[in-house]
């Protein structure tokens, strides 16, 4: 008897004293979800220019992580897979003070020049 391989989607023979039973919306089930645990994550880093707004192309579905800065510079760290395609995000930038206008998600800050300058990191809904 041959069964869906949820690694590599191909069918494959199976012991008889373990029949497939799945039906076909089951054996997609779980052929999605094996593919989903096989995607191999990694953390890559993104420098943060000092502009109003910006973009940066990354995988689609990145998961931001961390803001923080490294050699005097800040920088977003984010969780991706790196086969899937890319999107633009956008981001704003502010100081502290500085006037806000659109709905946006804050990242995260990061503090400059031995903390004379303070950013905030946002992305806009």
């Amino acid at each position: 008897m041959a069964c869906i391989c949820p690694l590599c989607g191909d069918l494959h023979d199976r012991p008889a004293a373990a029949p497939n039973t799945a039906s076909p919306a089951e054996a997609e089930t779980v052929l999605t979800a094996a593919r989903a645990v096989a995607e191999v994550r990694t953390i890559w880093k993104f420098p943060i220019p000092i502009q109003d707004q910006f973009t940066i192309e990354m995988p689609r579905d990145a998961e931001i992580l961390h803001v923080d800065t490294q050699n005097n510079s800040g920088c977003l760290w984010v969780r991706v897979v790196p086969e899937r395609t890319t999107e633009v995000r956008r981001f704003i930038l502010r100081r502290t003070g500085h006037s806000m206008y659109e709905d946006c998600s804050h990242i995260g800050s990061f503090i400059l020049n031995d903390g004379a300058l303070a950013f905030h990191l946002f992305e806009p809904q």
